[in-house]
Formats: structure tokens, C-alpha cells, sequence
């Protein structure tokens, strides 16, 4: 923007985005300046002081100044516990949740209401990127969603299954034989044993999960294609998308990454990037298509 001369720019007010999911808060903020967000962070949300930390860690990052927080959440027990927090410290003003009827979208489904927020900020950043084309949107977390926006910004619906922390969970507590495997490692560390036939035990269980949740994604994004009447010839990687984009979002989007076939654009948290647009609060449509 140019600024008028002889006026000094105008300092925005700091802007903190913040996601809680089933399992983890994330955040990022924006300073006075303008400057880009900062690294994303989280805290476990099984830490029942994880709203104090995340208050405590963003004021000694940004100061003493007044401070906006936009929340999405899907996870209501702890955007209570947040809110809490909020208004115990005083501090309820400066709280922005981030409902439905904020997000300029609109939906083609029976029950609007029963869709998660998460999934409609992030169809909805993503397809301001797509420009007319049909968006599949992965987010990768707890659960594993396979979302379709059509080109003219339209949510149509999608597909949910089990995340790969929850696969590795219920395979150790569902069966008497087969051990829980620990998935968390870095969110750009390679998914580990991999080779196919696995020869032991650990390696079959990992094979199958990372790569039997790739063969899923790639299966469902298909299916998506065929729907919306799209050619569903693979492509390589690198290739053109045509007449889609698909874009991978989430805490796991980098161990899977590698492991699709379908081309896509990764970004670690689209709702993030999605409560940082301040079209979030200027257009509040939100209708059935």
C-alpha cells in the first residue's frame, strides 16, 4: 500500500492466529509492523495449564501491547478452558472466535452447521488460491480429511478417516499381539520403514499405515476427480494439476508429502493462514449453495 506523503504509516494491531484441534494448539502471530507470521508453534492440549503457556509465551513475544487473537476451534472443552483463561486475566476483549458466519463460503450440504470449522477455513484459504478450478484440500491431523471446493468456491463435501496416530493407537489397543508404535518424530522426518514386503513386525506396521494412508488420499482424490467429471489420469510428479489443485495441509503433511502420487501444494496449517486474512471478518456469508 502507498502510504501518503508526509503521514507515517499506521501501526496494525498484533494479530495471533490461533488452531485448536483434538489433540494440540497451534499458533502464529503477526507483529505492529506488518512483518510476516512467525514460526508456527503448539502445545499439547492434554496439558491441562497449555492456555496459560500459550498466553504467557505470546506476551513475552510481542509485549506489552494490545493484542487481537482469532481462535477456530474444533475442539469445544478447550476453547472453553481457553476463554476462561481470557477472562480471568481480564483480557475477554481482546478474544475473537471464529465461527462459521464468518467464513465467506458457502456450502452444498444438508446440515452446514454439523461442518467442523477447521475444514471450512482451510477449503476456503485454499480455494482463494485455486482461481476457478476444482480444490481438493487433505488436512492431515487427528483425522484425516479429503475435502472438494468446486471452481466457483463452492464446499461440496468430502471424506474423514482415522489419522495415523490413531491407526498406530488402535492397532496396539485393538489387538493382544501387535505393539503401539510411537509415530511423533520431527513433521519433515521421513515415514520409517517403509520397504515392501516388511520383514518384521515394526516395519509391517508402519508400512501399512503411512503407506495404506497415502493409497487412501490418492484413492479418495480419484473418486473426488470422477465426481466433478474431472480427467483422472495420474500425472508425475511435478506435472501440471489441469483442471484442479490439490493442496496438503496439517500436522503430518510432511511425512505423507513424499508419498503421494497426485502433484500438490503443501501448507503446514491452512487455517492458520486462513484466520490471518483479514476477509475472514470483513465478508460474513455464510449460505447453503
Amino acid at each position: 500500500m502507498i502510504q501518503a506523503r508526509g503521514k507515517a504509516a499506521r501501526p496494525r494491531t498484533p494479530i495471533v492466529a490461533v488452531d485448536i484441534g483434538n489433540s494440540a494448539a497451534k499458533w502464529v502471530s503477526v507483529g505492529q509492523d506488518g512483518s510476516p507470521p512467525t514460526a508456527q508453534q503448539r502445545l499439547s492440549v492434554r496439558d491441562p495449564r497449555w492456555a496459560s503457556r500459550l498466553i504467557k509465551a505470546i506476551d513475552q513475544e510481542l509485549g506489552d501491547v494490545a493484542i487481537r487473537f482469532r481462535v477456530a476451534s474444533v475442539n469445544s472443552p478447550q476453547l472453553k478452558r481457553l476463554a476462561r483463561r481470557f477472562a480471568a486475566l481480564g483480557r475477554g476483549d481482546q478474544l475473537q472466535i471464529v465461527g462459521r458466519e464468518h467464513c465467506p463460503m458457502t456450502t452444498r450440504l444438508p446440515n452446514p452447521e454439523r461442518l467442523g470449522i477447521d475444514r471450512l477455513l482451510a477449503a476456503w484459504k485454499a480455494s482463494r488460491w485455486a482461481q476457478d478450478q476444482v480444490c481438493v484440500v487433505i488436512d492431515a491431523g487427528s483425522a484425516i480429511t479429503v475435502d472438494c471446493v468446486s471452481p466457483r468456491g463452492v464446499f461440496l463435501g468430502g471424506a474423514i478417516l482415522p489419522g495415523v496416530a490413531l491407526q498406530f493407537e488402535s492397532l496396539g489397543r485393538g489387538t493382544d499381539a501387535l505393539p503401539t508404535l510411537d509415530h511423533t518424530l520431527s513433521a519433515d522426518a521421513p515415514a520409517p520403514g517403509l520397504e515392501l514386503p516388511a520383514t518384521d513386525t515394526d516395519s509391517a506396521i508402519r508400512a501399512g499405515v503411512w503407506l495404506g494412508t497415502a493409497a487412501a488420499i490418492d484413492g479418495l482424490i480419484l473418486r473426488t476427480l470422477r465426481a466433478t467429471q474431472l480427467p483422472v489420469t495420474a500425472k508425475r510428479k511435478g506435472a501440471a494439476s489441469g483442471a484442479c489443485q490439490v493442496f496438503l495441509t496439517g500436522g503430518d503433511s510432511g511425512r505423507l508429502s513424499p508419498l503421494l502420487a497426485h502433484p500438490h501444494r503443501r501448507h503446514d496449517n491452512l487455517v492458520l493462514e486462513a484466520l490471518l486474512d483479514d476477509a475472514i471478518l470483513i465478508d460474513r456469508r455464510q449460505t447453503r449453495g
